[in-house]
Order: structure tokens, then sequence, then C-alpha cells
């Protein structure tokens, strides 16, 4: 369900839950945004990037390049400092319509729930990164 929407002249977000979760203690989280000023995919990642590691220099990322069509994949996990909960995201750019349209999918656990987030994604990672690459939001359901 929509659980968020805010537009102004630089972006576009929308954002979406399960249906009983809310925004303050979600566990998976799918996001659209658009950025009609921006036209570059590995600059707008490489953004997204650097503030992650200014906020938690302990994060692990990684960036990929699709060089056929330019589209930007980065995915990482981090926490905040209290580390009440550990979150795990894939962000991918793509140019459109002269500008930037951003697909991001995030699970979040709390507690000791978060280890057990970890875990599964060892083996579950790489077939969500896949998905989003391949095919953005649309097809990631189950």
């Amino acid at each position: 369900i929509q659980a968020f929407h805010k537009s102004d002249d630089t972006q576009s977000i929308t954002e979406f839950l399960p249906e009983g979760q809310d925004l303050k203690s979600w566990t998976q989280l799918a996001s659209i945004r658009t950025f009609p000023k921006l036209t570059e995919p590995r600059t707008a990642a490489a953004g997204l990037l650097r503030a992650v590691r200014e906020n938690n220099p302990n994060a692990k990322s990684i960036m990929a390049e699709n060089p056929k069509n330019g589209d930007v994949i980065i995915d990482f996990v981090t926490w905040p400092r209290d580390q009440s909960f550990v979150e795990f995201n894939i962000f991918r750019y793509t140019k459109k319509g002269g500008g930037l349209l951003m697909e991001q999918y995030a699970q979040r656990a709390y507690g000791n729930d978060a280890r057990d987030l970890l875990i599964k994604l060892k083996s579950e990672r790489q077939r969500l990164v896949d998905l989003m690459a391949k095919r953005g939001l649309k097809k990631t359901r189950k």
C-alpha cells in the first residue's frame, strides 16, 4: 500500500509498504523516486553511497553499472548508531524522460531479528540484486 508521497521541483517520492506495516516499524519497503533535473545514474548513485558511508563508515556497499544501458545498481547494509535495526537496500538508477528514475527495495530487521536478516542475506542478496537489475520493482514481487 502507498505509505508516503511527496513531490517538488527537484524530486518526487512514493513509498510503499506491505499491508499492516507503518513507516515507523516497517520490515519491507519499496519506493519510486524521480529526479527531473538529474541525468547521470552513476553520479547520483555515488552521491547516495557517499552519504551512507558518511553516516556509517562500516556500511558494506557495492555499485555496478550496466554498460549496455547505463543503469546503475547499488546495494548496501547499514544501521543507525544505536544499532536498533539493520537495513538492507537495493537502488536502481535509470535514465528516464530527460531525468532519472530511482527504484528502491529495502528490508529492515529490529533487535534480535537483525542477525537473522544478515544470515538470510548471505543466500538471498544476489538473487534480489539480480531481480532489481533485470526487472526493477514491477516484477520483484513473489
